[in-house]
């Protein structure tokens, strides 16, 4: 199945009990907090790969949802290049609600010319470092089968595909998600992510 022919559906994943990991960064790149202007950064990634039309509507999503107290700027995360471009990113979302709190991996991302070399494991650690500080146990991402390459990442993080628990308002189409999987992994990687679904 061609990348462009995948079905969208939504994916919830959840990981608990989280253990902090060592952050392992190919020589010359490294992973710094949100500073004033990156949000210009994150539009440029994000637009992409296909998640915004333009990058206006993404500096508003991103500054809108994160800038202005909402989150500390230690929870966003950038991957920089030897030459110090921002090539990837992702935030560590944490949300209060009805005084329950919900903490989200989120919107990670790498340039594609950069991918290959471990620095989306890199930041995915980064930001469940930052969960395992804060005494986080549980955290949510929300995905779809298009990710399914990250999919796998989460799983070996210890991300499980939740059959139907959800979070922040987001639908759950397991079902359906787990029938288009089926067609992109090899058998031992699917029932891995199948086997290990939570109920």
């Amino acid at each position: 199945m061609s990348e462009n022919a995948i079905p969208f559906y939504h994916i919830i994943m959840k990981c608990r009990g989280y253990t902090k990991r060592e952050v392992v960064l190919p020589d010359g790149y490294s992973i710094v907090p949100y500073t004033e202007g990156r949000e210009k950064d994150w539009a440029r990634l994000e637009v992409a790969i296909g998640d915004f039309d333009t990058s206006e509507a993404a500096e508003r999503r991103f500054c809108g949802s994160y800038l202005g107290g909402v989150l500390p700027y230690e929870n966003i995360l950038f991957l920089l290049s030897p030459s110090g471009e921002a090539i990837g990113s992702c935030i560590a979302e944490v949300k209060e609600q009805d005084g329950k709190i919900t903490a989200a991996l989120q919107w990670l991302v790498v340039d594609r010319n950069h991918r290959g070399n471990g620095l989306g494991r890199a930041l995915a650690v980064a930001v469940m470092n930052i969960f395992a500080k804060k005494g986080i146990d549980t955290v949510y991402l929300h995905t779809q089968p298009h990710s399914y390459k990250a999919i796998l990442l989460y799983h070996s993080l210890g991300f499980r595909l939740q059959k139907t628990d959800s979070f922040s308002g987001k639908p759950n189409e397991y079902q359906n998600a787990i029938e288009v999987l089926k067609d992109l992994y090899r058998v031992e990687d699917y029932r891995a992510l199948a086997d290990s679904a939570d109920e």
